[in-house]
């Protein structure tokens, strides 16, 4: 049996086998023989050694083939040498994309940072322009500039929330601030729209609304935007209204001047086939 062990193993049956041997203990190994026919076949040996009363040992044991739960556990060990390969890539991908990001937040803000500077600046002046002696005509066309401008600054800011979004870092502001300037504004910029497709556009602000509500209102005027944004677009005939109305009051905050009750929903009715009729917002 010897002369059949695999080459690579002869060393192993040999030093396990006298081992076992000198100290008279059970002999167990796991080794490869070569048939006949050249094929490698893995045994399993495994014995126990038994005292004669001449104090000399004799060892009965077994053979087993094991050859196919070897080339199962091999075959398992490629596979997880293979799959810690590629989690070992995937970790690569996933720090370089980190990166990527990284690179692509602080792009967006710098450059929204260079960008609002001089738009800042633009506002200014046309608030200063604004308090010049302007005909009715030019101060309509001074108001729609600072409104733009205004919007135009929301923009960039956006893109600076873009980046804060995937940094993990983006807050919603608790300022108090005009409902109705808002819907305002909003409408300001949208009636050009509204006016190309000859769609009525107005808004309507219940009174028992409150002059000054807190939250963040460059949050509300996204919101507000692309509602009506939306009801312009899909309003072929008609008219858009936006209401404004109380809702469910919220938790009173304590000491808070600005803290009256006050709550918001929008929804856009109907589908996009509006050919004739309303669509309000509330």
């Amino acid at each position: 049996l010897y002369d059949a062990v695999f080459e690579a193993d002869r060393v192993g049956v040999r030093t396990t086998l006298e081992k076992a041997f000198a100290a008279g203990m059970p002999w167990t190994h796991s080794f490869r023989i070569v048939r006949p026919d050249g094929s490698v076949r893995w045994l399993h040996a495994q014995s126990s050694a038994f005292r004669q009363a001449d104090r000399s040992c004799t060892w009965y044991g077994m053979l087993a083939d094991i050859t196919a739960q070897q080339d199962a556990r091999f075959a398992a060990e490629e596979l997880n040498a293979k799959l810690n390969a590629a989690i070992e890539q995937a970790r690569d991908a996933a720090a370089k994309a980190e990166q990527a990001n990284s690179a692509k937040s602080q792009f967006l803000a710098t450059m929204s940072h260079e960008i609002r500077t001089p738009m800042n600046g633009v506002i200014g002046m046309t608030s200063l322009l604004l308090e010049t002696d302007l005909t009715p005509a030019q101060r309509d066309f001074v108001e729609t500039i600072r409104t733009s401008g205004d919007s135009l600054l929301t923009i960039i800011n956006d893109i600076l929330d873009y980046s804060k979004i995937e940094s993990g870092k983006l807050e919603l502001e608790n300022e108090p601030y005009s409902i109705r300037e808002v819907v305002d504004s909003v409408l300001e910029l949208l009636s050009a729209r509204a006016a190309e497709k000859g769609l009525d556009l107005y808004a309507d602000v219940d009174t028992a609304v409150p002059l000054q509500v807190r939250g963040d209102c460059t949050r509300v005027r996204q919101i507000l935007m692309n509602l009506v944004g939306n009801a312009l677009k899909f309003t072929s005939q008609g008219e858009v209204e936006v209401s404004v109305r109380l809702g469910m009051p919220p938790p009173p905050v304590a000491d808070d001047p600005f803290g009256a009750p006050f709550a918001s929903t929008a929804s856009e009715t109907p589908a996009p086939t509006i050919t004739d009729g309303r669509m309000a917002l509330h």
